[in-house]
């Protein structure tokens, strides 16, 4: 890889000239190397993979998230450890269920509420396949280190903890399980209890 000084007689250049040289900037350094073709062996592997992603984005755009749940899938992709959006982390999270053998049963229209009394609730729907839920909660969005489990009316599950928490600000997500296994997760929600 070579550093080049105004390439091409310019102050900058990104691309391929032709199918010989690649510029492009490296670490703030306009840089050049040869041209390589991308390699796409098409494998039944690769090809799997591709279908999960689709399957993945498919549910994004078509489970019915409303503004609450991109948020709290933004905010859960923040508080991982890797740089991410909540479309990235919402992706991988689907991936990995469909990896561990369970069909993703993502949750959506999810919520916190504020109880008046120091105490909140969680509302989560899912896609009628889930046996339980549970509802991680915490007082930052790191630190979800207690369960509530749900009860169900109508693939709506409500998790409300008795714990008073008045004055604090809370965060949760949801873990939807079937047969024991986790099938569903979500982002991870916020509210001020007073």
């Amino acid at each position: 890889m070579a550093k080049t000084v105004a390439p091409l007689f310019s102050f900058g250049a990104r691309g391929a000239l032709g199918e010989t040289l690649v510029y492009f900037p490296w670490k703030g350094i306009e840089c050049v190397r040869t041209y390589v073709k991308p390699a796409n062996p098409n494998t039944g592997a690769q090809q799997a993979q591709r279908g999960l992603l689709h399957d993945a984005v498919d549910d994004w755009h078509g489970i019915g998230l409303d503004a609450d749940d991109v948020a709290a899938w933004n905010r859960a992709a923040s508080a991982g450890p890797s740089p991410m959006s909540g479309f990235n982390a919402f992706c991988q999270a689907h991936i990995n269920i469909a990896l561990a053998g369970e069909t993703p049963n993502m949750g959506r229209n999810g919520s916190l509420a504020d109880d008046a009394d120091g105490t909140f609730t969680g509302l989560i729907t899912e896609g009628g396949s889930a046996t339980a839920v549970n509802m991680l909660w915490g007082f930052s969005a790191t630190s979800l280190i207690n369960t509530e489990a749900g009860t169900e009316v109508a693939n709506t599950w409500t998790c409300d903890p008795i714990t008073d928490v008045g004055g604090s600000t809370v965060y949760a997500r949801f873990v939807i399980l079937a047969a024991g296994n986790v099938v569903g997760r979500t982002g991870i929600y916020k509210v001020a209890v007073a």
